[in-house]
């Protein structure tokens, strides 16, 4: 498959022997025999790979099936990257790329930017002598690549799909969540960072400027909604009318940013709270104290090469309390992610013919449409559904378009428009990449949205679904072993790449997608009826994730997505209920493998507090114990662990 194998193959040693963090061309899953698949699945699928693998000290988590191909795409990435900076003739997409690593390489420039960056902004706030000069200067920012206090984007209109709508969004938080807020010492900690900061940058007022910024977020922080909310919060149809929200909200002064913006744009206020949070604060609160929470959330997180003291503490506390890694990544993977991050879509377009080859998308289509046809069949077969939802339900699955390996034109493609970046200044290529991507936004809020654009490159290594287009979209980048080998038997593929399939597929009639129709438009087609079963249905769920340690509402979508991924994947392999005993094993291994992982304790608390989607343990055992094929190909019985009997079993389609 890989172009590059033999430079992969240079690095990539396995000793199955002894823990090792390397990346194996193809990495072994052995089961362990010593543990009972009935009491604990994920044990007996994952614990021999577990225990021979060691977590680099720059990584916080390794879930092998996401992980071992993303470091194998990394590696990749990094290599060409290096490759273009001593190629003498590029072409003008191979230059952008070389020039933006080649400028994120130079330590000593960043620092000095860094350091005149700061210089600048406090320069420009000690020239702001009312707090109305202040709130004109920040709101005049919006829709420029400068730092304020408020964000912008597009998003599909609930009921023309045609037309884009804006949403202005504002969060000022350098937490995670609200009870990281609530822990004395996290705060604390957290506290002495900020103090750091105005230390730096040349405050001697340093605690007191801290404490502003601490009030500031926790009283913020009330406002804002949590993780659970945010999944129905931007489904509400929380409009403002553009005059209204001109007079109601003039301290924000977005006049010149709304004259860019078609006077019939639907604005979509996500937060009011936090709206009307802000405009008392800019109305009212002390002027430096205003400055002070500007200056750090504007500044501190452009602060690193310049201001490596400073980047240490920050360091340091993101391992203590966030769940962060024990030691810094090298450079050159730092500027890697960097341009695979901002540059996504442009540095697969030209890597992608280079790396990934002879793959067969007329074999994986098949499989695709097989786990299609399979959810089909369930909701054809569903008993509780009036009979306009289960139409609505089937119309809506036979209609979802696929976009799978990789974009077909540059309409899919859908870059960025290309500038001239500097191989020397860091800073002002992330400005210049800022402003072309804004740029693109506000071209799309005027002319609507490109309906066939991919919304990530193909090398990613993960697949989702489009709600509002009700589009299911697979890369490339995922389609490497465990999840997919195209020359293994089809049974263990659906084990793996098949629920996926299933899982995304089956967003689009999950408690979310159930509120969509089949074009993308936000009109439920559930009788009040369906969805009072549905949420019991899901409620039996919400209660088993919360039993083992989540939060079962915030993981309910993605709970449904797994349960209704492994079903219709199991149905697609063994439609008629044949298969051995050892096809049926096999499947559901290949299930378990897709979940393995390792992850610093930090980090699962982070997840768990945050995460829509379970951890691998919980996505592997409680999702086995619903399905009757598993119980049949391990012959567990009443007593297992693993063992639900019929009657408590979920089934939601």
């Amino acid at each position: 498959m890989w172009s590059l194998a033999t430079f992969l193959l240079s690095f990539m040693v396995f000793a199955a022997n002894e823990k090792t963090s390397e990346i194996p061309a193809r990495r072994e899953f052995p089961v362990n025999e010593k543990v009972n698949p009935c009491n604990d699945f994920y044990q007996y699928t994952c614990s021999k790979v577990i225990d021979s693998f060691k977590l680099r000290e720059d990584r916080s988590r390794h879930i092998f099936s996401f992980s071992d191909s993303s470091e194998r795409l990394l590696n990749t990435k990094e290599a060409y990257l290096k490759n273009l900076m001593r190629m003498p003739n590029k072409t003008s997409g191979e230059k952008e790329l070389s020039d933006v690593f080649l400028a994120c390489l130079n330590t000593d420039q960043r620092a000095d930017d860094e350091k005149s960056l700061v210089d600048k902004t406090k320069k420009k706030l000690d020239a702001l002598t009312t707090r109305d000069d202040l709130v004109k200067f920040i709101g005049h920012r919006i829709g420029t690549s400068d730092y304020t206090f408020f964000d912008f984007g597009k998003l599909a209109n609930q009921d023309n799909i045609n037309k884009n709508d804006l949403y202005i969004v504002g969060d000022v938080r350098g937490l995670p969540e609200k009870s990281y807020y609530q822990d004395k010492k996290v705060l604390g900690a957290y506290q002495k960072i900020v103090e750091a900061f105005f230390k730096n940058i040349g405050f001697k007022d340093y605690k007191k400027r801290a404490k502003w910024v601490i009030d500031f977020e926790l009283a913020f922080d009330e406002t804002y909604p949590t993780p659970q909310q945010w999944r129905v919060v931007w489904l509400q149809k929380d409009f403002l009318d553009r005059e209204q929200f001109l007079i109601d909200y003039s301290v924000f002064h977005v006049e010149e940013f709304m004259k860019q913006i078609p006077k019939k744009t639907v604005i979509r206020n996500f937060t009011p709270k936090t709206f009307d949070f802000m405009k008392e604060t800019l109305e009212t609160a002390d002027l430096d104290k205003i400055k002070s929470v500007f200056l750090y959330h504007a500044l501190s997180s452009k602060m690193d090469e310049g201001y490596k003291d400073f980047y240490k503490k920050k360091f340091a506390f993101r391992k203590k309390y966030l769940g962060g890694p024990n030691t810094r990544r090298s450079l050159g993977e730092r500027c890697t992610n960097y341009v695979k991050g901002s540059f996504a879509k442009e540095l697969d377009y030209e890597l992608y013919p280079k790396v990934f080859k002879n793959f067969s998308k007329k074999k994986f289509v098949s499989l695709v449409e097989k786990v299609r046809e399979a959810l089909l069949d369930e909701l054809r077969d569903n008993d509780w559904l009036s009979k306009k939802g289960k139409k609505s339900a089937v119309k809506k699955m036979k209609t979802a378009s696929l976009q799978v390996v990789k974009p077909n034109n540059k309409k899919e493609w859908d870059l960025i428009e290309a500038a001239d970046y500097s191989p020397r200044y860091y800073l002002a290529n992330r400005k210049l990449r800022s402003d072309k991507i804004i740029k693109k936004v506000i071209k799309e809020i005027k002319t609507g949205p490109n309906r066939q654009a991919w919304g990530s490159g193909p090398l990613l290594v993960n697949a989702y679904y489009n709600l509002t287009i009700n589009r299911f979209v697979m890369p490339a980048g995922i389609l490497q072993y465990p999840f997919y080998d195209q020359n293994l038997p089809e049974h263990i593929n659906l084990g793996a790449v098949g629920t996926v399939v299933g899982h995304e597929l089956g967003h689009g009639i999950d408690d979310n997608g159930s509120k969509f129709d089949y074009k993308g438009r936000l009109r439920q087609w559930m009788s009040e009826k369906d969805v009072e079963e549905f949420k019991n249905r899901g409620g039996a769920l919400v209660s088993q994730f919360d039993k083992v340690g989540h939060n079962g509402t915030l993981t309910l979508g993605e709970n449904i997505g797994d349960l209704v991924g492994l079903t219709a994947s199991y149905r697609a392999a063994f439609p008629s209920g044949d298969g051995s005993q050892k096809e049926k094993q096999q499947f559901f291994i290949q299930y378990g493998r897709a979940w393995c992982g390792v992850m610093r304790p930090g980090e699962k608390k982070r997840l768990l507090k945050t995460d829509e989607h379970s951890l691998g343990e919980a996505r592997v055992n409680e999702q086995v114990k619903h399905q009757a094929g598993f119980h049949e190909a391990f012959s567990c019985k009443e007593g297992d662990k693993m063992y639900l009997s019929e009657e408590k079993r979920v089934k939601i389609w």
